[in-house]
């Protein structure tokens, strides 16, 4: 096998991984919309079969290289549902943390570090009113 054939062989195995890594990060990302679960995993699915074809003794460059630019198709595909996918949910995000500051102000709920609302009195109370001993 000439050395650049290895060489391209070594380049697309790589290419599998990332697309298997790839998946494997969007669905740790829990965006659960059925499509962006299905392309995820057909990327992954695909980011393996072209590791396997890329081994230099399981065929020929040409089979990889086929196999390579779907994986790449699958790639560019997936990303982009899920891209549009944690959009839609970081605006819905959004919309709610508005929402949440209205009723803070309105209210006076606090909304602690852990998220957990809490409702904040304007008054001190009897431990903060009474004057400490010995001051």
């Amino acid at each position: 096998m000439p050395e650049n054939e290895f060489l391209l062989l070594i380049l697309l195995f790589l290419f599998g991984g990332f697309a298997l890594l790839s998946a494997a990060l969007k669905a740790r990302a829990r965006v659960t919309a059925l499509l962006g679960i299905a392309l995820a995993v057909i990327e992954g699915l695909s980011g393996m079969a072209l590791m396997a074809a890329a081994v230099p003794t399981s065929g020929s460059l040409e089979s990889a290289a086929r196999m390579g630019i779907l994986t790449a198709v699958l790639v560019a595909l997936s990303s982009t549902v899920h891209m549009l996918k944690v959009r839609e949910r970081n605006r819905v995000r959004e919309a709610s943390e508005g929402k949440r500051l209205y009723a803070a102000v309105k209210y006076g709920i606090d909304y602690g570090i852990d998220g957990n609302p809490s409702v904040t009195g304007d008054g001190l109370s009897e431990e903060e009113d009474s004057p400490e001993p010995g001051a």
